[in-house]
């Protein structure tokens, strides 16, 4: 049964948060706290989107119990390492999620857009805290690909497509053709990551990442030919990974994702 519009769209957010505070609430690693005992869950991202658009995308970040006392409410500022201009965050949201041992786990939803074309990547997100003190903290490799606006005409529907999965390995996705008129030629889900076919690819599939993250959040560019006119499309965002969120998960995002500098102003 294909899912509706809203539930797929909102899906890859609530498990992703929900799957890491499982992780948290059954974890008994030890590993060398980083500065401020912080960090986000180690999340590689490709986020291919329409110049001049918006996307909203959900991480989690972690923190001991005294840092998380004042940090919810003394945040006054998010913005992408290096990318403030070009990849502008316009909103975001904290949501209190899960206290358990040594850590506490926020849900951070984040709203942001592209203003011009190009390839953009960061590796951090910058906390300004309302002393303005300016935190780097390592979120994985993060790259944005922005190219045109897509065709008028909706061509493919993507909603039925996993919004998560539990292998790392691998980027599992669903395009259902709108007419019998479109060939679905290219698909371009990373950085490096692409498969081609000009007679056509299948429409359901599992492509390889041979990624190290715990998870991998993938939003595709698709290359279609539409009676012989090649159109762009964008898919729904894939979360591969997070359903195996585990111990081994969270010890490797705090190993990575550590605090990278701290500004004080």
């Amino acid at each position: 049964m294909r899912s509706s519009k809203f539930l797929s769209s909102t899906f890859p957010l609530f498990i992703i948060t929900m799957m890491l505070v499982a992780a948290l609430s059954t974890s008994s690693c030890s590993v060398v706290s980083a500065p401020y005992n912080s960090f986000f869950a180690w999340m590689n991202c490709y986020i291919a989107m329409p110049e001049k658009s918006e996307w909203t995308m959900s991480l989690t970040f972690f923190s001991d119990s005294d840092t998380a006392k004042d940090f919810k409410s003394n945040l006054v500022n998010v913005e992408f390492g290096g990318l403030s201009e070009q990849i502008p965050i316009s909103k975001y949201t904290i949501s209190d999620l899960s206290t358990a041992g040594q850590y506490s786990s926020y849900g951070f939803e984040i709203t942001f857009s592209s203003t011009d074309k190009g390839v953009f990547h960061t590796n951090n997100l910058i906390l300004t805290r309302s002393d303005n003190t300016r935190i780097a903290c390592g979120i994985g490799d993060w790259y944005f690909d922005v190219d045109e606006s897509p065709s008028d005409i909706e061509l493919l529907d993507t909603y039925g497509s996993p919004g998560a999965s539990s292998n790392r390995e691998d980027f599992p996705y669903l395009y259902e053709k709108k007419n019998q008129g479109v060939i679905i030629y290219s698909i371009k889900y990373g950085e490096n990551l692409s498969v081609s076919n000009e007679s056509g690819l299948e429409i359901e599939d599992k492509l390889t990442i041979n990624n190290t993250a715990p998870v991998t959040y993938i939003r595709a560019r698709i290359e279609i030919l539409n009676n012989g006119t090649k159109e762009t499309c964008y898919a729904m965002g894939c979360y591969c990974g997070a359903l195996g969120f585990n111990d081994r998960a969270l010890a490797e995002s705090k190993e990575h994702c550590k605090v990278i500098k701290v500004i004080s102003t």
